[in-house]
């Protein structure tokens, strides 16, 4: 497998998204069962890729205001597409590039890699 922008292992594949999105739904339950954030938490998705982590995210908070990031443009696209056919009014801002600084110089609530999204001192 190819590898693409950032050296992601996989590559960036119409299979291996599917893969992911397949992946993600097996373990929802597991990685997002009692993770619900307040509405109006700032919430950062580093490394989001193709969303499949993400709509998870936004299905059980619809009030946080997500930062989805990621390195490739592709992925992050794939993202936007997989959280607005499904959540058209989730508050996500898509970002392409390195998971910091924020423009406006706050920082999240909570961050995390992916699924792996944790409680930052805030």
């Amino acid at each position: 497998m190819a590898s693409g922008p950032g050296g992601y292992v996989h590559g960036y594949s119409g299979r291996e998204a599917r893969r992911l999105g397949d992946q993600a739904d097996v373990l929802a339950a597991l990685l997002h069962d009692g993770t619900a954030y307040p509405a109006g938490s700032r919430v950062l998705e580093a490394g989001c890729g193709v969303g499949a982590q993400t709509v998870h995210l936004v299905s059980r908070s619809p009030g946080m205001r997500l930062t989805a990031v990621d390195l490739s443009r592709a992925s992050l696209d794939q993202a936007r597409a997989r959280v607005e056919a499904s959540f058209p009014a989730a508050r996500v801002r898509w970002r392409c590039g390195p998971a910091g600084p924020f423009p406006d110089g706050g920082r999240p609530e909570y961050a995390g890699k992916g699924s792996r999204t944790g409680v930052v001192a805030g």
